[in-house]
């Protein structure tokens, strides 16, 4: 028992630092779409610290039930960079 409990902790620590140092990484845009109550519209602004913290968080924690989507993205990324191949034309 004692020894699943430890795997399993290994389990968490280890996707949850692949998610967080995939998600620190990556090329995400800064904006978002918020509400604006004053002028009753959606408006794509430059996104908060806290909400920039909330994606990353998010996509940490995604990562301990995602993890291998995640990683043959990583690895798809990878060889197209290293093979000089466009991303945008072979998703």
């Amino acid at each position: 028992m004692k020894a699943a409990l430890k795997l399993m902790n290994w389990y968490v620590n280890t996707t949850l630092l692949y998610g967080f140092g995939r998600a620190v990484t990556y090329e995400y845009e800064g904006t978002g779409k918020y509400w604006n109550k004053k002028l009753e519209r959606s408006e794509t602004k430059e996104m908060l610290i806290l909400d920039k913290i909330g994606r990353v968080m998010g996509k940490s924690v995604q990562a301990i039930f995602v993890w291998p989507g995640m990683l043959g993205e990583d690895l798809f990324r990878l060889e197209c960079h290293v093979r000089g191949k466009d991303i945008e034309e072979y998703k």
